[in-house]
């Protein structure tokens, strides 16, 4: 459990852990390792994703639980990248083609509007970074 950031990119979610004193630092969820995702809007508000996730090359004996949830605004924008992540990822889309949907206007859409957030996180992936927008550190996650 952990408060953080998260990183996006074209293959998995990666979970930060901003509290230096945990022996918690990060955790990765590889898109074609999740299942059981499940997305909402709580009756207050707050975006919640929540799901399992099969351990990779056999570093943990179970599958894992987890839990994001947005205290500060960002889950729309989260919601849409991340699920066409998810989506492309399991459709078998290459890196380029993932990138070339997701930079493109129409994919941004009404997102564009929004302006210069406080705290930007970043699609990131061999070609380098993309601005995604959103205050990614006012996540929690468990």
């Amino acid at each position: 459990k952990g408060k953080g950031f998260a990183v996006l990119t074209t293959k998995r979610l990666v979970l930060v852990n901003n509290r230096e004193k945990d022996d918690f630092r990060s955790f990765s969820l590889p898109f074609l390792q999740t299942f059981d995702e499940y997305l909402r809007t709580t009756m207050l508000g707050r975006f919640e994703v929540d799901g399992r996730c099969r351990p990779y090359l056999g570093n943990i004996p179970n599958n894992v639980k987890y839990k994001i949830w947005f205290n500060r605004g960002g889950a729309q924008h989260f919601e849409h990248v991340y699920n066409t992540l998810l989506i492309r990822s399991r459709q078998k889309w290459d890196y380029n083609r993932m990138m070339f949907e997701v930079r493109s206007p129409a994919f941004m859409g009404t997102y564009n509007s929004f302006g210069q957030c406080a705290d930007v996180s970043y699609l990131a992936g061999a070609g380098g970074t993309m601005p995604m927008g959103g205050p990614s550190r006012a996540m929690s996650y468990g």
